[in-house]
């Protein structure tokens, strides 16, 4: 149990899982890894990154507040705005109007 958890705390499946893709289908390595292979990291070291984060965190575990990214533009709101209960016996009444016509169009 003890093995199992440490294991993955080290990300040990995701070392394997790199190693046998790596091995399998380098392009799709290339694709699915390509932030890890940028920084230098594979399969071998991937534990070692993890114990230098861990030693970080340790030495200085204060979080460090980051500017939230905002949007250039607002984000459009695709909701309809509530209607008032004159508003909804207005559109009913509409409703029923279009029906009517349409049923003495067909008659």
């Amino acid at each position: 149990s003890l093995y199992i958890h440490r294991a993955r705390i080290f990300a040990e499946h995701v070392s394997n899982y790199m190693q046998e893709l790596s091995e399998a289908d380098p392009k799709k390595f290339q694709s699915q890894f390509s932030v890890y292979v940028k920084a230098g990291i594979n399969a071998d070291n991937l534990e070692d990154m993890y114990k230098q984060a861990h030693s970080a965190i340790r030495a200085n575990p204060a979080r460090v507040a980051t500017e939230k990214k905002r949007p250039e533009k607002p984000i459009p709101s695709y909701k309809r705005p509530k209607m008032s209960y004159k508003e909804k016996k207005y559109r009913v009444q509409q409703k029923k109007a279009a029906l009517e016509r349409k049923i003495a169009a067909q008659a």
